[in-house]
């Protein structure tokens, strides 16, 4: 009987360590998902610029988003907004060098807004990395025009000088 209840005992703490173990692990890979339910998102673009309007009824978690302007290398100048009715949102528009130009927060009804100017990369995306803490009925907007490109200056022809007579 002894033995018996050992072994019941031994069983159940491997099966508690393994369901611990396992909970830890699921936790880990969940731990950089952003997780979505609802999001409609509308794009209207436009031969100078557009516009991208994102909405969602929930949100939670870390996660990257690329936004297509149709223009690659160009020069962008961002209009951000967000907006969450409750919980926290926070957008940050990511550079080529992946450091953030800009950072906007929304939280609890209180809207965010920022502009920056951005380089689309070389397929015409603009990247955004999104956090988003129990956020219910959310929304993003950005607006983006395109700069014209900055003209590179020629260099003026050197004059040779003419030898003295």
């Amino acid at each position: 009987m002894r033995k018996d209840g050992f072994l019941l005992r031994h069983f159940l703490l491997r099966a508690l360590r393994r369901a611990i173990l396992g909970g830890i692990g699921l936790l880990l890979l969940l731990t950089g998902c952003f997780l979505v339910s609802g999001e409609r998102r509308l794009e209207t673009p436009g031969p100078s610029g557009g516009e991208v309007q994102v909405r969602f009824v929930s949100a939670d978690g870390e996660g990257e988003r690329r936004i297509p302007l149709g223009r690659p290398l160009a020069l962008v100048r961002l209009e951000v907004t967000v907006e969450v009715d409750w919980g926290e949102l926070n957008l940050q528009v990511i550079g080529e060098d992946l450091v953030p130009l800009l950072s906007v927060r929304s939280r609890y009804g209180q809207a965010g807004q920022g502009t920056t100017l951005a380089r689309s990369d070389a397929d015409g995306a603009i990247r955004l990395r999104l956090r988003a803490d129990e956020a219910r009925n959310g929304r993003y907007t950005l607006r983006y025009t395109f700069l014209p490109p900055t003209p590179v200056p020629t260099p003026s022809p050197t004059p040779v000088p003419t030898p003295a007579r």
